[in-house]
């Protein structure tokens, strides 16, 4: 395994758009999610900015330092399903004027702590609030959700976005975009776009 710091490398929009260029001029909406996260996801790995967790989501040390952008896939002998795309970390100006990411607030770590749309409990990822339920933050327990997958069935991926880098909120629009446009739909857990 490198151990290169990933803030000494970035991503650019520039390099994301050129490395894009093909997928997007596809006539064929069929396969354009595969291919634009595929592509994301080798740029990604080849600048040390992917990381793929398998286990103790409910642990926010599991997760990656920084922002960047989330998908949370169920795992399946037939083929893996998208159940999220979410990202954390915003580009803010800062008292010296300058843009800049903010990861002190919105970061990978705090993904654990959420209740909605979705929640991580020890064994068992739930998504989809009933609407009964109107005290969730207080009350997170996964009989409050719809959906249940077993933590077991999941892998949640991260890239890893940090300064001079593209904005999460860019990455996680591009997925959405590239799903919607290939499924008309958007992943289970995600409730808007």
């Amino acid at each position: 395994m490198n151990n290169k710091n990933p803030d000494s490398c970035s991503i650019s929009l520039y390099e994301i758009i050129k490395s894009l260029h093909a997928c997007i001029s596809l006539k064929s909406q069929k396969h354009l999610f595969s291919l634009v996260y595929e592509k994301i996801k080798n740029d990604f790995k080849a600048n040390y900015r992917h990381k793929a967790i398998v286990d103790r989501f409910s642990n926010s040390k599991s997760w990656p330092p920084g922002s960047g952008v989330y998908l949370i896939w169920e795992k399946s002998s037939d083929e893996d399903k998208l159940i999220y795309i979410g990202k954390t970390g915003t580009y803010k100006i800062n008292n010296e004027g300058d843009a800049v990411i903010n990861t002190e607030e919105k970061n990978f770590s705090s993904r654990p702590n959420r209740w909605t749309p979705y929640c991580f409990f020890e064994d068992v990822f739930c998504y989809e609030p009933n609407p009964s339920c109107t005290e969730m933050q207080k009350n997170r327990k996964p009989e409050n959700y719809m959906h249940h997958i077993l933590a077991s069935n999941l892998v949640v991926e991260c890239f890893i976005c940090g300064s001079n880098s593209v904005a999460p909120a860019f990455l996680e629009a591009l997925f959405l975009e590239a799903y919607f446009y290939e499924r008309n739909t958007l992943p289970p857990a995600n409730r808007a776009f």
